[in-house]
């Protein structure tokens, strides 16, 4: 099972959640958003670039499809979700 932290803003544009698993290893995520779901997935930078326009695939450059990345405005409309 995976544990993570609420998000952290280091922008209004840059959110990021620390991973931990039953390890106790940790990881950094960065968080992206997909507004027609209203879903959140935390996407780790060992496999997405946390620095590209919107979530890409940091082997291949692949976009994920129908997801961005999050920002603080997305996070307070559904701070349900991270409460």
């Amino acid at each position: 099972m995976l544990i993570a932290t609420k998000p952290m803003a280091l922008t209004p544009e840059q959110l990021w959640v620390f991973v931990t698993g039953e390890n106790n290893a940790v990881d950094v995520a960065r968080l992206a958003h997909a507004p027609e779901i209203g879903g959140f997935i935390a996407l780790p930078i060992s496999a997405f670039d946390p620095y590209a326009l919107l979530p890409a695939y940091a082997p291949t450059g692949e976009l994920l499809e129908g997801w961005r990345w999050a920002t603080t405005q997305d996070v307070d409309a559904y701070a349900h979700l991270f409460a």
